[in-house]
């Protein structure tokens, strides 16, 4: 699997239960190779205790309307970054979820909101690791109608699942149960409920399908990674 993912320098991580574990896991793992990276996200992620992190300063954020002012946002972050790597091989970036109507200041939104594209994180970084999807700590999803959001330079999309919810009600371990509920269905041919049982080959037809974990994904490499219990997540390395 790692000789696969050196190929491709900007990764999402898509789907459901683990896909923060494994791209702080790739990230240490491509750190210890001496590689620079830029771990960051197009929706939202917990700001980690464990890693450098740059943030954009709140006062700046709030006079960034312009595209001028953005503009400077993104020089100082840039800045902030590079000295970050230069004494950190990871660095964890992204924008404030500070909204009114989305304040979670324990989170990190989208760095696009910060005016930046993944293409210029490649001129700090050797390598870009991007949490593109979110699934409520569900071990399972399916994705919604603007989900999940690909970066159009990603070159390598990592669709990530827990295996452990088999054998467990759908509407109780997967984010969206109604969305599965309904693509399962259409695929057995047969109407599947809230109180269905999850199958391990339930799992495989979302991960397989163009509008489950491959959503979005089109011509891009693409690789799968199944968390098969949850003492998996305890101290896990690639």
């Amino acid at each position: 699997m790692l000789n696969e993912i050196l190929k491709h320098k900007v990764i999402s991580f898509v789907g459901s239960g683990g896909k923060t574990t494994l791209m702080f896991a790739l990230a240490k793992k491509l750190s210890l190779l001496g590689k620079k990276v830029i771990v960051t996200t197009t929706t939202k992620i917990y700001i980690p205790q464990n890693h450098p992190v740059v943030l954009p300063d709140k006062d700046i954020i709030s006079m960034s309307s312009t595209s001028r002012s953005l503009e400077s946002l993104k020089e100082i972050m840039a800045s902030q970054i590079e000295l970050s790597l230069n004494n950190d091989n990871i660095c964890v970036t992204g924008s404030l979820c500070l909204r009114k109507d989305h304040y979670e200041p324990q989170k990190l939104c989208s760095y696009e909101l910060c005016g930046f594209s993944a293409r210029d994180f490649l001129s700090l970084a050797d390598f870009v690791l991007i949490e593109a999807d979110g699934s409520k700590h569900k071990p399972l999803k399916f994705p919604g109608e603007n989900e999940p959001v690909i970066p159009i330079e990603s070159d390598l999309v990592i669709a990530v699942a827990a295996m452990w919810c088999a054998g467990q009600s759908i509407s109780q371990v997967c984010h969206r149960y109604e969305l599965a509920c309904r693509f399962l269905s259409s695929q057995y041919g047969y109407e599947i409920s809230k109180d269905h049982i999850v199958t391990r080959e339930d799992v495989m037809r979302i991960m397989n399908s163009k509008s489950g974990y491959r959503k979005n994904v089109g011509d891009r490499a693409f690789l799968k990674y199944i968390f098969y219990n949850e003492d998996d997540y305890a101290d896990f390395e690639i």
